[in-house]
């Protein structure tokens, strides 16, 4: 930077400062609510495979009939299942929240 921009810069009017720091702030919390939107994705996509794998009964082996292990206990796997599918509802919910509020902030309109 040569002396002529910092004393731009000194220079500058209080308006054209506070548009600055605003793009800036608004930067940051863009990328940190996308950041929010993406993590929950994620958690949301974990959950998902969670109840995929927890739910697949199949076979375990091609010469067997047996669908699940002697040690499968129905109780434990409806009470799994529920509690899976309340914590994906919840992730849903919060995922969509977040994703409401980027849109209101930051989508541009048509």
């Amino acid at each position: 930077m040569n002396m002529g921009n910092f004393k731009q810069m000194l220079s500058e009017t209080g308006n054209a400062l506070l548009v600055k720091r605003a793009d800036q702030i608004a930067q940051i919390v863009e990328m940190e609510q996308q950041s929010l939107v993406n993590n929950l994705k994620k958690e949301k996509f974990g959950l998902e495979n969670e109840l995929a794998s927890l739910t697949d009964l199949s076979v375990r082996t091609s010469d067997s009939l047996t669908l699940a292990s002697k040690s499968f206990n129905p109780s434990e796997f409806v009470s799994q299942v529920q509690n899976l599918k309340v914590k994906l509802r919840n992730k849903e919910i919060e995922l969509k929240l977040a994703q409401d509020t980027y849109d209101e902030w930051f989508k541009e309109e048509d």
